[in-house]
């Protein structure tokens, strides 16, 4: 077995399968910066979005998401689990 080929494989499907409809981010706090001059270094927000899978009814759902800032780009840093 693949892992590598497995990962990519699923990941295609998705891409066939998954239509997002629409995202909104809500409530969203930054953390770090808190001396002089600091730049922020984290932040959470409330992420929801709207899919529909394989042509089902859209399902809207809403994920409290951690970020952490990494030069100039925020990363998604939650637990794939969440």
């Amino acid at each position: 077995q693949d892992p590598a080929a497995f990962r990519a494989a699923a990941a295609e499907l998705m891409t066939r399968i998954l239509e997002v409809e629409d995202q909104q981010v809500a409530e969203i706090d930054i953390s770090g910066g808190d001396t002089p001059g600091g730049k922020p270094d984290g932040a959470t927000a409330d992420v929801t979005t709207t899919t529909a899978v394989n042509g089902a009814p859209p399902e809207t759902r809403t994920v409290r998401k951690s970020f952490v800032l990494q030069g100039t780009d925020w990363l998604d840093c939650t637990d794939p689990a969440a």
